[in-house]
C-alpha cells in the first residue's frame, strides 16, 4: 500500500500556528529551555512550543509529532502530557477572544477586558473542559475566572455540578451534537483520502449502512470484485473517551481485537484533540494486533496516519463479514 503522506495540522489558534518567520529556532528554544523553573507563563510556553512545532527546521529534526512534542516538553521541564494540554488550553483562550471581547459574557463593569494570557492554566482549563459541553456554560465559567478571585476548588465544584445534572449526566445533548458533526467531519475527509488508505480507487466507503452479528463499527469500506467482495476494511470513530479512562480501556482493547479479526484492515479513528496516544500504541504491538492502523483527522479536513497495518489478522474472520455484506446486499452491481 503506498504510503499515507498528508499534511501535519495541530490544533492551535490561527496565532500561535503562523509563528514570525523572522525569529530563528535557537532563539524560540533558547527561550522555551527551563520554562518551569523560570516560572515562563503558561501562555507563553505554548506560543513557543507552537512555534517550534510550526518550523520547518525544527520538524526535520524529528520523526513524527510525539516525538517533537517529547522533545519540546523536555527541554521546558514538563511532561509531553501536560504540554499538550497547555496547547489545548491555550487554543481555547485564543479562540475565545474574539467572541469574549466587545461581548457581555465579561462584566461591563470591569471598565477593560482582563488580560486573558494572564490567567491561571488551571481555571482556565475547568473553563475549557465546560465549554467541550456547554459552551455558554464554558463562557459562564471563563467570565467568573477574568473577573474575580474565584478558586479552582470552586471552579471544580461547580463543574462537577453541572456535568452530572440533567442533561449532562452522561452523554449530554450538546455532546451528541459535537460528536455527531465530528464524525459527518470525520467521514468526509475519510472519504477523500480512501484510494490511499484501500489501496486502490476501487473501493466505496459507506457510513453506518452494513450491520454485523457480534461487532459494531461506524464505516466500512468495500472492494468488489466481479460478482463478489475482495476485502472488507472497517472504521472506528473513537474520541478520546475509551482510550483515555483507565476504567474503559482493557474493554475497549478486547473489543478492538475482535472486531480486527473480521476486517482485512481495522482502522481507528481519532480526532486532533488525541495526541496521547502511547498507551494504545504500545498496546496494540503487545497484543501483536498488526491489521489494525490508527489515523487522525481534524476539522480543516487533514489526515495523519500514525499507524499503518501490516498484515491480515488472526484469526482470520474476513469471510464471515464478506458474507453477512453480500447477505445485507452488494453496493453496487
Amino acid at each position: 500500500m503506498p504510503p499515507l503522506v498528508l499534511p501535519q495540522i495541530h490544533r492551535l489558534s490561527s496565532r500561535t500556528m503562523q509563528p514570525d518567520p523572522s525569529t530563528p529556532l535557537d532563539q524560540i528554544l533558547d527561550e522555551l529551555k527551563d520554562a518551569r523553573s523560570k516560572d515562563l507563563p503558561w501562555t507563553r510556553v505554548a506560543d513557543l512550543v507552537a512555534q517550534a512545532l510550526a518550523h520547518p527546521e525544527f520538524r526535520s529534526r524529528h520523526t513524527s509529532l510525539a516525538e517533537s512534542k517529547r522533545d519540546l516538553a523536555e527541554k521546558a521541564g514538563y511532561t509531553s502530557g501536560m504540554v499538550q494540554r497547555m496547547l489545548v488550553t491555550k487554543a481555547f483562550l485564543d479562540e475565545r477572544a474574539k467572541e469574549i471581547a466587545g461581548s457581555t459574557v465579561l462584566d461591563p463593569a470591569c471598565g477593560s477586558t482582563p488580560q486573558l494570557d494572564t490567567l491561571p492554566f488551571s481555571k482556565v482549563e475547568i473553563a475549557k473542559r465546560a465549554y467541550d459541553v456547554d459552551p455558554p456554560k464554558g463562557l459562564e465559567l471563563l467570565r467568573e475566572v477574568a473577573t474575580s478571585d474565584v478558586s479552582s476548588r470552586k471552579l471544580r465544584e461547580q463543574y462537577d455540578y453541572f456535568v452530572t445534572d440533567p442533561p449532562y449526566g452522561g452523554l449530554s445533548r450538546t455532546s451528541h451534537r459535537h460528536l455527531a458533526e465530528w464524525h459527518r467531519q470525520a467521514f468526509d475527509s475519510l472519504e477523500r483520502e480512501l484510494p490511499r488508505l484501500a489501496g486502490d480507487n476501487n473501493a466505496e466507503l459507506y457510513y453506518k449502512k452494513y450491520k454485523f452479528k457480534y461487532i459494531d463499527v461506524d464505516a466500512v469500506s468495500v472492494n468488489v470484485k466481479g460478482h463478489g467482495i475482495e476485502k472488507v476494511d472497517g472504521f472506528e470513530f473513537v474520541q478520546g473517551q475509551s482510550i483515555k479512562k483507565p476504567s474503559q480501556f482493557s474493554i475497549f482493547l478486547a473489543q478492538l481485537a475482535l472486531t480486527a479479526s473480521y476486517f482485512h484492515n481495522l482502522w481507528i479513528v481519532v480526532s486532533s484533540d488525541d495526541d496521547e496516544l502511547t498507551d494504545l500504541l504500545n498496546a496494540l504491538d503487545q497484543l501483536d494486533l498488526q491489521s489494525v492502523g490508527i489515523v487522525r483527522t481534524n476539522k480543516a479536513g487533514t489526515m495523519e496516519a500514525l499507524r499503518f497495518p501490516k498484515r491480515p489478522p488472526v484469526p482470520d474472520r474476513q469471510d464471515e463479514v464478506k458474507r453477512q455484506v453480500l447477505q445485507q446486499g452488494l453496493p453496487r452491481a
